[in-house]
């Protein structure tokens, strides 16, 4: 953890963050959450092809994403959280983790939450 940043579980906040998001849409069946963001702007990977680009660089710690299904609908929400970094590392601080909902839909045909 770079010198200036919090002392707290940040794994922990972060899924914490995740599930208040993603509570707002209904009761959550099931949520995986993984490091950085969507590949690419990509939020059903797996189906299709692959976007082409490259990725973009992220300081470790200040980017999450993932899914959530939820009971009753088919509809998936697909959720980035993301943090200020303030100052350089490796004595740099972390701001909060910030929740958005970047989709709420049902995915596309073949998609398997990972």
């Amino acid at each position: 953890m770079p010198s200036g940043g919090s002392t707290t579980d940040e794994c922990r906040t972060a899924i914490i963050v995740f599930e208040a998001v993603a509570a707002r849409l209904g009761g959550i069946a099931e949520a995986r959450i993984e490091p950085g963001y969507f590949d690419c702007g990509d939020l059903w990977p797996g189906v299709g092809s692959p976007p082409a680009c490259i990725g973009e660089r992220i300081p470790p710690g200040t980017a999450m994403h993932g899914w959530a299904s939820f009971e009753g609908t088919d509809n998936v929400a697909a959720i980035t959280l993301a943090r200020s970094l303030t100052g350089q590392l490796p004595s740099a601080s972390f701001g909060p983790w910030q929740g958005r909902v970047e989709a709420f839909v049902v995915p596309p045909v073949g998609w398997v939450m990972p």
